[in-house]
């Protein structure tokens, strides 16, 4: 069993423990899971070999690799998306694009028929149809004047003030003469007798002759859309006409004429309206299809317009939602102390939160909602909150991974684990806004759409603009080295209360709810409060409730009414649609007029008397589009533009990245480092030797040394281009008694030691001579251990020699004398310690039952940076360092594993034969002797050398950089004997392992990194003796235990 010592943490001094052996203290270093579960409320985490994780880590990995590449291509999305923005809004409302939202809560919605309110106003309207789409004809228009005429008396020159101070009629079921009827206008006072009206034909001033005199009436209607009404009221194209077609931001075309009375309850306008309205047949039925044909009109329903500003509460609660979510997102930012540039993460996250909140209006705008209802600045906050519920675990994922993976692995790793989690919460959210955009009002359900279209780009744009940001920021700026210490930087109070309040830990960012749900209770919770802040007629509870019996979500209306849309005249907009289309100035204006302190009125609406002119196509020549006239509009004006734009930011962009980044053309194509391909990569050190290689060892200087069965000893000189010397030849001299049953290199590389069976022989590795002989016997016992010490009295090391019975032999090389002792049972350290902490702590062992390669990895809990190598009690906890039993263990298990060896970071490499997936024919198999061990082309053509591979396994529960490679490439030619077994391992440096194949060394290595160089002593030399003895195959694992 071999065993990997990860990072070592060392803080401030403490007294040194009563059993400072964590082994021995906790002999089963087992993981308390209850206490794990209370100490988080984290989102369940994929593990790594689920393959949605590892199919979002390759991902990542790839995103982070091409990072430009990703940069650029959410920048083409964004231009997309932002550049309608100005097109497909408006802020007056005429032009038939969506409005912005204002500092106002508004809202038209339907009350209960059986309300039991008095309603403020009443509205009564009349719908003049021509042909399909043609309203705006001269005799259309000279026609709804007639029909104007007959229901209000003559209107021409309409100007009411002139009639002001004039008494009431005394009979108020008389007809009124036009001055009676003026001077009962609103603009001359309100009572309950006023009244107003709206209509397309106030752009003539209702006059006949002006009508005709208009030889182009599209302009007049265009050039007028600004005109107000002698009540004060603007004739929006929205309120005097229906069915309305626009190009190049003007109307074109409009459906329908509409006539609209405003009047109180007692107002004589009003029942003379009534009055007039059904003798209207028989007077113009000749010229009209009338729908009622009676003309009487008796289905109606309330309505309630509000347009309500925020009140200075509203400010303070928005002011406070902002202040905390920012409080917080600084709270979490001064933990993350990798962060070196954070003006920078806050420009980047800003930026994402804009790109979210204006693609969304674009996208809303194709759904064609009105998000005008709710004020602007809960717009900006729900997408804040989302946002950094995910960045911030991306940040804190990434900083967990460990420092000497490749960028794009970390990357890779860190979107891997949050992906799952952040998209299920993106569809939880999603569904949840869905659901309850069906049972709250009107104003709230389109903030709902809002929101979750929202969720879905900021998912998307983290997934692409953040993380190439982010590995942009790894690679380019101090990032990638503030990560690999953060854990280093933090604060270590030590009379920090682990067990702080939960409150503080929240605040801290320790515990995960405080990300996790807070978006959704966030939004859920401003759902609610809208509700019944300001649609208190809505509740979701009762509407919750009809939704589960089963019933019609819709306000109730007067059961003789019918559907107002009638099929056979094909309106282009019922009169419900045109209704709910109203600007909400209008209603704003209307409120200033029936009461100025007020913020909203309640309107009985009836259904509209319609008038067809007779002889009219009312089929429409084409279908109507379900798209907005503003998204028509920009479509068949804009389009082009928006792919010269896009096309533009894009190569701007890619040119600015180039200006940015001039020193490397790689990083600035894929900003690639060295370390990013993860592959392993496979070097042969040949020619040294004619028969299998027994023994191999490695130096921190770059020198291997082999033994092979040929009795050479070779030493390969790796820094340069892996010149091969030998040391030993039979053929040349007898210096060295074979059997060799160990060889050891020195600390620098400057002497190499050789144990026979009868002496301890030392060769220079500077001068290329012999060194002094040291007699010693060994009975031809293979030691467990051996290796080279300094000695203070020469400048030869000292060999010392480990025995399998605990006997230790040093050797003096200059006298020849040797001292031998046994090695106890345990060591005590006499001195005070320093607190000593491992970052990781990795087993490698190899299971007798199944033979599998086991690497067992114990890690910190997530909230703790350092394993405390000794016994602490509760009044010595060091902040931010865990005990043995709250530490994290994970097991890796590696089938087949053959000859492996643990790198620096904890994972391992390993050579091994792939199994066969047919039974072997054992006349293929029988080889009668090692000499006889060239290969045929029999052998070849059945795969002799294609059956061997290299695995890399990552300790702990990552998978994302485990890998398998071919040993030969397929178009490699071997070049040497047949291999049943592979010899021994050695590892090289940090990064790579060197194995013995035949009579080759395969070196694996890491790609981008170096086999030489390195300032670590390869303990692999203290044990390197002949391996060629059979693995233990079936038998042995099955008779293991």
């Amino acid at each position: 069993m071999s065993i990997y010592w990860g990072h070592l943490t060392a803080a401030a001094p403490i007294d040194p423990p009563s059993n400072s052996n964590p082994i021995q203290s906790h002999p089963k270093l087992s993981v308390d899971h209850g206490y794990l579960h209370h100490r988080t409320t984290e989102a369940p985490v994929l593990a790594p070999s689920h393959p949605f994780r590892r199919a979002v880590a390759r991902y990542g990995r790839n995103a982070s690799r091409n990072a430009i590449r990703t940069l650029l291509a959410s920048a083409g999305v964004a231009s997309l998306l932002i550049y309608p923005v100005p097109f497909l809004y408006t802020t007056d409302f005429i032009i038939a694009a969506s409005n912005l939202p204002h500092h106002v809560w508004t809202a038209a919605q339907p009350l209960r028929y059986d309300a039991a309110i008095t309603p403020d106003i009443t509205m009564r309207s009349i719908w003049i149809h021509s042909s399909y789409m043609q309203a705006l004809s001269p005799d259309v228009l000279l026609s709804a004047l007639e029909l104007q005429d007959e229901l209000l008396g003559t209107t021409q020159d309409f100007s009411p003030g002139r009639y002001s101070g004039l008494p009431p009629p005394d009979d108020p079921n008389a007809l009124l003469s036009p001055a009676q009827r003026d001077s009962l206008h609103v603009v001359n006072g309100l009572t309950d007798q006023s009244w107003a009206f709206q209509s397309p034909l106030l752009y003539w001033n209702c006059s006949r002759e002006r009508i005709l005199a208009d030889d182009d009436i599209l302009a007049t209607v265009n050039d007028r859309k600004n005109q107000s009404t002698p009540a004060n009221i603007t004739l929006r194209h929205s309120i005097v006409f229906s069915g309305k077609r626009f190009e190049d931001r003007r109307l074109l075309a409009a459906d329908a004429l509409v006539i609209t009375l405003l009047y109180r309850s007692a107002s004589p306008v009003g029942r003379q309206w009534e009055k007039i309205a059904p003798s209207l047949p028989s007077k113009v039925g000749d010229k009209w299809d009338i729908y009622p044909a009676n003309g009487q009109v008796s289905g109606s329903q309330l309505y309630e317009f509000k347009f309500r500003p925020i009140t200075a509460q509203d400010s303070i609660i928005f002011a406070v939602a902002y202040a905390v979510a920012l409080l917080y997102f600084l709270i979490n930012l001064t933990k993350l102390r990798a962060i070196k540039s954070k003006i920078g993460l806050i420009v980047t996250v800003i930026a994402q939160i804009f790109l979210s909140i204006v693609s969304s209006l674009t996208v809303c705008a194709f759904l064609n909602l009105d998000l005008s209802r709710i004020p602007r600045a809960a717009y900006p906050l729900i997408v804040l909150i989302m946002s950094l519920e995910h960045i911030l675990r991306l940040m804190n994922a990434l900083i967990r991974t460990p420092s000497e993976d490749s960028t794009s692995n970390r990357i890779g790793y860190a979107f891997g684990e949050i992906a799952p989690a952040a998209l299920a919460t993106a569809i939880q959210n999603c569904a949840i806004l869905v659901a309850l955009s069906r049972v709250v009002s009107p104003g709230v359900s389109e903030f709902c759409i809002f929101a979750a279209v929202a969720i879905v780009l900021d998912t998307f744009y983290l997934s692409t603009f953040f993380l190439s940001v982010l590995s942009v920021d790894v690679r380019r700026m101090e990032l990638g080295d503030a990560l690999a210490k953060e854990s280093m930087r933090r604060n270590r109070n030590s009379n920090q209360n682990r067990n702080s309040s939960w409150v503080k830990r929240i605040l801290e960012g320790k515990i995960a709810l405080s990300t996790r749900v807070a978006g959704t209770v966030v939004v859920l919770g401003f759902v609610f409060v809208a509700q019944s802040h300001f649609f208190g007629d809505g509740h979701i509870s009762r509407r919750l409730s009809q939704l589960y019996g089963g019933k019609s979500l819709e306000p109730s209306i007067s059961s003789p009414s019918k559907t107002s849309l009638l099929k056979e005249i094909h309106q282009a907009r019922s009169p419900t649609s045109w209704l709910l289309l109203q600007d909400h100035d209008a209603a704003h204006e209307i409120i200033r007029i029936i009461n100025p302190s007020a913020y909203s009125y309640i309107a009985r609406v009836y259904e509209p008397l319609v008038f067809v002119k007779k002889g009219s196509n009312r089929v429409p020549r084409m279908k109507e589009s379900i798209l907005s006239p503003a998204v028509l509009d920009f479509i068949n004006h804009q389009l082009t533009a928006l792919v010269f734009i896009d096309l533009l930011v894009v190569f701007l962009l890619r040119r600015l990245t180039a200006y940015l980044l001039p020193d490397d053309k790689a990083k600035r194509e894929g900003l690639s480092d060295p370390t990013e391909e993860p592959s392993l990569e496979v070097a042969t050190l040949s020619g040294g030797h004619g028969l299998d290689i027994a023994m191999l060892a490695y130096s921190s200087g770059g020198y291997a040394v082999s033994v092979g069965l040929d009795r050479k000893i070779c030493l390969w000189d790796l820094n340069n281009e892996n010149r091969c010397y030998t040391i030993s030849d039979p053929e040349r001299d007898v210096g060295i008694r074979f059997p060799v049953l160990a060889i050891a290199i020195d600390e620098d590389s400057d002497w190499l030691a050789i144990l026979s069976s009868d002496a301890v022989t030392f060769w220079n590795i500077a001068t290329n001579v012999w060194g002094p002989i040291v007699a010693i016997e060994t009975f031809n016992q293979k030691p467990t251990a051996f290796f080279l010490e300094p000695s203070p009295s020469s400048d030869i090391p000292r060999p010392v020699i480990v025995w399998k019975n605990g006997a230790v032999v040093d050797l003096e090389p200059t006298s020849g004398e040797s001292s031998e002792f046994m090695l106890c049972s345990g060591l005590t350290c006499a001195r005070q310690l320093l607190s000593i902490g491992l970052k990781s702590f990795t087993l490698s062992y190899q299971a007798l039952d199944s033979g599998d390669g086991i690497l067992h990895a114990f890690i910190p809990h997530e909230d703790d940076d350092a394993i405390f190598l000794q016994n602490y009690g509760d009044d010595r906890a060091i902040s931010g360092w865990c005990g043995w039993p709250e530490a994290v263990q994970t097991k890796k298990r590696i089938d087949n594993p053959g000859v492996w060896r643990v790198l620096h970071d904890g994972s391992a490499i390993g050579l091994r034969r792939r199994p066969r997936t047919e039974p072997r024919n054992r006349q293929h198999q029988a080889i009668s002797s090692v000499r006889n061990r060239l290969p045929s082309a029999k052998s070849q053509e059945v795969g002799a050398f294609n059956c061997w591979e290299l695995w890399r396994a990552a300790s702990g529960d990552r998978q994302d950089i485990d890998e398998v490679t071919p040993l030969f490439p397929i178009d490699e030619d071997p070049g040497q004997m047949i291999v049943c077994d592979p010899g021994p391992g050695v590892k090289f440096g940090e990064s790579s392992v060197a194995f013995a194949f035949g009579n080759v060394i395969k070196l694996a290595q890491l790609s981008g990194h170096k086999t030489s160089g390195i300032n670590e002593v390869s303990h692999e030399s203290l044990m390197n003796m002949p391996t060629r003895r059979r693995k233990g195959g079936t038998v042995a694992r099955a008779t293991g235990t």
